[in-house]
């Protein structure tokens, strides 16, 4: 459609397409093929002196490019952005300020976490989520992600308590975060209850998972989540397989990867779980090891 010429004229054109593109990109979970055109507007944008008159679009895009790279594994990188999220936070107003100072905290630990500094991500989400004015949204990300770092750290009963401590059902959470969400949410309680030592509970949380998600796990975007729990129910059935040749042959077989740059962060999160029963290694460790590898 000859866009480009009439975009990099007019800003907000430019910056309202932005974002329909990252909608799509979402959808497609495709952070890769967005990143450099969002990078490359984000410079025209800033050039145009766009952000002079629009400092909430200005947090707005710096989080994004944030989120962005963090999902492409540039976490150094996505915590620069994060600098100057925060740096064009003190000129931001109340409500702004209160929108996006939760979002880059939690940001912030996630990519900290990554980064292997368990520990302080840990700390930092303690406190966010403590925040008396974080929104419902940002909330209930902070404790999913606070349950996630207690997990890394095999601290499972405060993980299990967290989760247990954000007070509502799985329905109301889903009207909030939508389905996708609760799909990760269950998930991460069963594997919790698997390491508490409660495979009955684990095994019986999959099977309901797989039929409460039926539809959601045959999409080509799930096929990998699918196989997991399928894998899972396999470990819990008889443990002793985790470390057996043939079930290391079988989990390298079944993980279609596409590489690590358009590799979901989830996804390669439950690969290394597996990988870390397999060589009967920390899951902390394998996970941060298996990222770096696949970053070379």
């Amino acid at each position: 459609f000859e866009l480009e010429g009439a975009l990099f004229k007019r800003p907000k054109l430019l910056f309202n397409f932005v974002f329909l593109t990252r909608t799509v990109m979402l959808g497609r979970k495709d952070y890769k093929s967005f990143e450099g055109f969002l990078i490359n507007s984000y410079g025209k944008l800033l050039r145009s002196e766009y952000f002079t008159k629009n400092k909430g679009d200005h947090l707005r895009i710096l989080y994004v490019i944030a989120h962005t790279l963090y999902r492409t594994k540039k976490f150094g990188l996505a915590i620069e952005y994060l600098d100057e999220l925060n740096d064009a936070l003190e000129n931001a107003n109340k409500g702004q300020y209160k929108q996006y100072f939760p979002k880059y905290l939690l940001l912030y630990s996630a990519c900290e976490n990554f980064r292997g500094n368990l520990d302080f991500s840990i700390e930092l989400l303690e406190q966010t989520v403590a925040i008396t004015y974080i929104d419902k949204i940002d909330y209930l990300n902070g404790m999913l992600n606070l349950a996630v770092y207690y997990f890394e750290k095999e601290a499972y009963k405060q993980a299990n308590q967290t989760l247990i401590g954000i007070g509502h059902t799985d329905k109301w959470m889903e009207k909030i975060l939508g389905i996708e969400w609760r799909l990760k949410k269950n998930i991460i309680e069963s594997i919790i209850q698997y390491e508490l030592g409660n495979s009955d509970i684990a095994y019986d949380r999959i099977v309901a998972i797989e039929r409460t998600f039926f539809e959601l796990l045959l999409t080509k975007k799930y096929s990998k989540v699918k196989v997991f729990l399928g894998i899972i129910k396999q470990v819990i059935n008889e443990p002793s397989i985790a470390k057996t040749e043939t079930f290391f042959e079988q989990i390298e077989g079944s993980f279609d990867w596409v590489g690590v740059e358009h590799e979901d962060l989830q996804e390669m999160s439950y690969y290394a779980w597996l990988k870390s029963k397999m060589l009967g290694e920390k899951f902390y460790s394998v996970l941060l090891e298996l990222i770096s590898l696949k970053m070379e």
